[in-house]
């Protein structure tokens, strides 16, 4: 909670901020400012341009926080504590205490943020107006999908990972396997990012510390 502060509560539940969120809605207003569409918005002139830059920017935060929410909202569902959430420069992170132990329900509790973000994903690319920031809108949701259900912790696809195996095997075994997978996933993603993109190895990064912390 360190270096963080509460914005709001949305059905009982804290959303804070991260400090380092502020420095990476000004890199993402940048990228959207200076980027020819699909991925920016820089054919537009005068100031709408930096407006629709700001708001993209920020709109990808909601749905970041969109996502954690579904999270908590299925955790509180099935019995689980949730502190809050937390928006930092990563993305975001529901902080669930002592998240419930039966495959089914950690399965269903990590698969709600996917399917949430499909659903963002769904709305913004079937909308028929404003079509260039709606398509930026569900593409960056799709992508937030995708990412999330990459098989290592701490993204959500390391918990259904675990999820599955823990059908089969014991949960501490379940979690190790699991927690070696990612851990193999983040070295390669960090290996990778040091040749293509350095932002890459800053996640790769972050995973293999959730991956431990996990374990």
């Amino acid at each position: 909670m360190e270096y963080s502060f509460r914005i709001c509560r949305l059905f009982g539940i804290e959303v804070r901020i991260h400090f380092s969120l502020i420095f990476i809605l000004a890199i993402l207003t940048y990228v959207f400012y200076h980027s020819p569409p699909p991925y920016g918005f820089s054919n537009i002139s005068g100031s709408l341009k930096l407006v629709l830059s700001v708001i993209m920017a920020l709109a990808i935060f909601i749905s970041v926080l969109i996502h954690e929410l579904s999270h908590s909202l299925v955790a509180r569902r099935l019995g689980a504590e949730v502190r809050g959430i937390m928006l930092f420069i990563f993305g975001g992170v529901a902080m669930i205490e002592k998240m419930p132990k039966e495959p089914n329900k950690e399965f269903l509790i990590a698969v709600a943020g996917p399917l949430a973000s499909f659903a963002l994903a769904l709305f913004g690319l079937s909308m028929p107006v404003f079509k260039q920031f709606f398509f930026l809108f569900g593409y960056f949701n799709l992508i937030l999908a995708i990412f999330n259900l990459i098989p290592a912790f701490p993204m959500d696809g390391g918990r259904i990972l675990r999820s599955f195996l823990a059908r089969r095997l014991s949960y501490v075994k379940a979690t190790k396997i699991s927690a070696d997978i990612g851990k193999v996933l983040a070295v390669i993603m960090g290996i990778t990012g040091l040749f293509t993109n350095i932002w890459l190895t800053l996640i790769a990064l972050f995973i293999y510390i959730g991956a431990v912390e996990e374990e």
